[in-house]
């Protein structure tokens, strides 16, 4: 529900910006649903339509798990690569 809240925010700023080319990248710290995003599974109708309207309104490929700082902490990561990461530069 997450994912598909940020796709609905993101889709609505870059219509209101109408900048097409605007990069996108939209963050996710769940995996499961960053999996889900990108089509693997057999889903419940209530999944599936949140996967679908996200999907349609920020492609998959624009929600990179590999790359997600946020996820940092939960990957298990040392001090000294939590101290190099995107964490202590900011948005």
């Amino acid at each position: 529900m997450v994912c598909c809240i940020g796709a609905r925010l993101v889709y609505s700023v870059y219509a209101a910006l109408d900048v097409s080319d605007l990069k996108i990248v939209a963050w996710s710290d769940f995996m499961v649903a960053l999996w889900w995003l990108k089509n693997h599974g057999d889903w419940s109708v209530f999944v599936a339509s949140r996967v679908n309207e996200s999907n349609s309104l920020v492609p998959s490929q624009f929600w990179p798990g590999e790359l997600n700082p946020a996820d940092l902490l939960s990957r298990g990561s040392s001090p000294r690569l939590f101290s190099d990461s995107l964490w202590s530069e900011g948005p």
